[in-house]
């Protein structure tokens, strides 16, 4: 896919000057930092992906045998 993009002139000068110590395009760079930026974005914040629930919580499913039967089916 081709984007065109417009950057400040300093961005882009080191944006270049970083390339060619590289060895790869300014497209590849901007493509792999999107890519990271992109990857960190979509992710589970470290807080949510670590959780290891609470040990002493009941298990749902335990709790909804407790529960009454609906007296109406909802759906109909």
């Amino acid at each position: 896919m081709h984007i065109d993009i417009e950057l400040d002139p300093s961005i882009g000068e080191r944006l270049f000057a970083v390339a060619e110590q590289q060895g790869q395009s300014a497209s590849a760079l901007i493509a792999q930092a999107l890519q990271a930026w992109l990857a960190e974005r979509s992710a589970w914040p470290a807080a949510v992906a670590n959780f290891e629930g609470i040990p002493d919580a009941p298990r749902f499913e335990a709790l909804r045998d407790a529960m009454p039967a609906p007296t109406d089916d909802p759906l109909a």
